[in-house]
């Protein structure tokens, strides 16, 4: 328990969920890691979900992005190359001429589990690359749309 919860009276609340494995509650969602196909480490899983605990239909939601991952990265490869656009012609950093090569410049780092099923996917460059720019896509019912890069 932090010192402030602990002043407050208050303790952080943690679960165990059957798919996503220990979580600790924050604000409005629940926070933990998980193993993700063709990742060397574990990601972040952010389940948003207040009040209550994680759904079956997160749940739901979470497994079939995870188990379809490697049928979902060509759409998702897309994605990610349409939100990465052409570069301004002052960068000095890669320039990934197809999906594909970007796909390699970028490692997932978080997954956002949406009440609406919808699943966000957080990839930002490997390395020191560029260490604050991230690409997100959502994956709903097997559909990938690019949504942000924010750098």
């Amino acid at each position: 328990m932090n010192l402030l919860s602990r002043l407050l009276g208050r303790s952080e609340c943690q679960i165990d969920d059957p798919v996503f494995g220990p979580l600790r509650q924050k604000k409005a969602w629940w926070e933990g890691e998980a193993s993700w196909p063709q990742s060397a480490s574990r990601v972040t899983v952010s389940v948003h979900r207040s009040p209550g605990e994680p759904s079956a239909e997160d749940r739901n939601a979470f497994l079939s992005v995870r188990d379809g991952y490697n049928s979902l990265l060509p759409a998702i490869s897309e994605a990610l190359f349409r939100l990465w656009g052409k570069p301004d012609a002052k960068w000095d950093g890669p320039n990934p001429s197809s999906p594909q090569e970007l796909l390699q410049l970028l490692e997932l780092s978080c997954v956002f589990v949406e009440p609406s099923a919808r699943v966000e996917l957080l990839y930002g460059f490997a390395g020191e690359v560029w260490p604050d720019a991230m690409l997100t896509v959502a994956v709903q019912a097997g559909t990938v749309e690019p949504v942000s890069f924010d750098d």
